[in-house]
């Protein structure tokens, strides 16, 4: 569909969706995606100024996420190298616990031994 406007005619309907996507209480509601998507087609028609086309480039989706794929299994090897430190960690105190306790325990029965 092609609309025949002038640019003061344009520059007033894409202030007036500009006013009502901005403004709107439920920003992701059918009714606004909608507006968002008409000033989206705007944004790409031929003969907008400059000025305007800048204004409308904020609605357009923004460029697809690129995926860094060697990054994500190093990362996953960290944690995973940091969850078995954090046992082994734990595992060791449990050792030294044991020993520091058994080591206290002989101490004293040495130690009533030599009272008696």
């Amino acid at each position: 569909m092609h609309l025949d406007l002038t640019e003061e005619e344009l520059r007033a309907l894409i202030a007036e969706f500009d006013a009502i996507v901005t403004n709107d209480r439920y920003p992701l509601s059918p009714r606004i995606q909608m507006l968002r998507a008409f000033l989206v087609e705007f944004g790409e028609m031929e003969g907008v100024p400059p000025d305007l086309a800048a204004k409308l480039r904020r609605y357009a989706p923004p460029p697809a996420p690129v995926r860094l794929v060697g990054f994500a299994p190093a990362r996953e090897r960290m944690r995973r190298a940091a969850r078995r430190s954090w046992w082994r960690l734990r595992a060791l105190r449990g050792q030294l616990e044991r020993r520091i306790e058994r080591k206290y325990a002989a101490a004293t029965a040495r130690s009533k031994m030599t009272r008696a």
